[in-house]
C-alpha cells in the first residue's frame, strides 16, 4: 500500500527536527540522531489511492 503519513509538524519542529523539500516536492527529514522520526509524530496516515485513513493519532478510524 502506498501511504502519506501526515506528521505534527508543531511537535516535530519543537522538538527540534528538521524538514526540507526534495526537488521533486517530496518533505523530507533527516530524523533524530539515530536518522529515525519517531511515531509519536505521526498525526494520521492515509492510503494514498484510496484516501482512507489508516491510522489516527487520536486511534478513531472510520
Amino acid at each position: 500500500t502506498d501511504a502519506v503519513v501526515i506528521v505534527n509538524l508543531g511537535a516535530a519542529l519543537s522538538a527540534g527536527l528538521r524538514f526540507f523539500v526534495s526537488q521533486n516536492g517530496v518533505v523530507l527529514t533527516p530524523g533524530n540522531n539515530n536518522g529515525l522520526l519517531s511515531t509519536s509524530f505521526f498525526a494520521r496516515i492515509v492510503d494514498r489511492m484510496t484516501g482512507e485513513e489508516i491510522f489516527t493519532a487520536s486511534g478513531e478510524v472510520d
